[in-house]
């Protein structure tokens, strides 16, 4: 039954951001890593959802220059969460933290350094005392 549930999540989650990004979003792109590379040309969009004490996918890969989103669930009917950014490739300038949110969206983010960023939730704990809401993004150069 969980399983269900996560698709069923994700689905929402997904379907939640493009109904965002068909509306504009929050607007301007933030680029990540110190670079002022624009977008991915070919559009490339990635979406994170942000469920009830997870996000989906935890661990994602995206080339550079693609846009990111993290989409919490539209009817606000999860815990609050956010992104919280831990670390990432060496020279690389972490993005500022998503807000509280129980419904809307943090990003875009453009990241141009290549490499693995990894963020947690902070009303969930840290990675280092075995925080059940973490996820890692892999930037790949392309």
């Amino acid at each position: 039954m969980r399983s269900a549930l996560i698709v069923v999540g994700a689905g929402l989650a997904v379907g939640a951001g493009l109904a965002l990004l068909a509306c504009g979003g929050s607007g301007g792109l933030d680029t990540v890593g110190g670079g002022t590379q624009s977008p991915d040309s070919s559009g490339s969009t990635q979406l994170i959802g942000v469920e009830d004490d997870y996000y989906q996918p935890a661990m994602d890969s995206v080339p550079t220059g693609s846009n990111v989103f993290w989409i919490w669930d539209p009817a606000g009917t999860i815990d609050v969460h956010n992104v919280t950014w831990d670390s990432g490739p060496t020279g690389a300038t972490l993005p500022n933290p998503s807000a509280d949110m129980k419904s809307g969206q943090y990003g875009p983010l453009v990241f141009t350094v290549p490499g693995t960023y990894t963020y947690h939730c902070t009303h969930f704990g840290t990675p280092a005392t075995g925080n059940v809401m973490v996820g890692s993004l892999v930037v790949v150069a392309h």
